[in-house]
């Protein structure tokens, strides 16, 4: 029965990527100019050329690097504050406001803030930082506040350590919550550092060579790295599953 089901998932999947490649077809044939729409075949020749050559791996490293960094600053940051807004009532309503405001604000305001502040290359990793960092701390936040409240009262009659509730109570409450922030964060971290590379010209990164390519009216290559940020997206939001699933099995079962 749990084959059957992945197979359906798998299947699903396929079918849309399909039906993504049948309408990208139809759409570069109909308006038939490269410059405007290359179509599916013309995009994948230029993929080929940029892993064969290495500038896909080593341009993508690069991004990767920023993103990472930007992503476990977020994390440190982002659950250390969401823990304690979920726990104490007096940082939440002092803070919680200053949370949501970051969030609101446009990540493109971040980016030309950060240019003025940061060297080009630091730049991106503050950008993605500033993005996740909301994200991960609301989603801590939900995850505290929604602890079972009969248990916590249970701990407190039996005189609980608060070391031992941290760790055998909120930690499960937590977990699934930040999964969740983790594979949001994820998804937003590559979007957002290639954002900031195509606006800082840091020199490399994927978004440098897209925007070189866009002032080149490369279509085709703009395409292609759009894949390969699209590509690592959805690979690295499996893995981070799969690790999560590993690591925090003690609370799934």
């Amino acid at each position: 029965m749990k084959v059957t089901g992945l197979l359906k998932t798998a299947a699903g999947k396929i079918s849309g990527v399909l039906l993504i490649l049948l309408v990208w077809s139809i759409s570069a044939s109909y308006i038939s100019d490269i410059f405007i729409l290359p179509g599916p075949q013309e995009v994948f020749l230029i993929l080929k050329k940029l892993v064969v050559s290495g500038s896909a791996f080593s341009e993508f490293r690069i991004t990767f690097i920023r993103s990472i960094a930007g992503l476990s600053i977020a994390l440190c940051i982002g659950t250390s504050a969401g823990i304690l807004l979920g726990l104490s009532r007096t940082v939440y309503d002092v803070f919680h406001s200053v949370v949501v405001f970051i969030q609101s604000t446009p990540v493109i305001a971040w980016i030309l803030l950060a240019i003025i502040w940061f060297s080009t290359e630091m730049v991106p990793v503050y950008v993605v930082a500033i993005a996740v960092i909301p994200v991960i701390t609301l989603n801590c936040t939900e995850g505290i506040l929604r602890t079972d409240k009969k248990i916590l009262q249970m701990a407190a009659l039996y005189k609980v350590g608060k070391f031992r509730i941290l760790y055998c109570i909120y930690l499960p409450a937590v977990t699934g919550y930040l999964i969740s922030a983790v594979k949001i964060a994820l998804g937003l971290t590559f979007r957002v550092a290639v954002m900031a590379e195509v606006l800082v010209h840091p020199g490399n990164g994927i978004g440098e060579k897209m925007n070189w390519a866009r002032i080149n009216i490369e279509t085709g290559e703009v395409l292609a790295w759009t894949v390969i940020i699209v590509a690592a997206t959805l690979l690295f939001d499996q893995i981070t599953d799969i690790l999560f699933r590993f690591l925090f099995r003690k609370y799934n079962d």
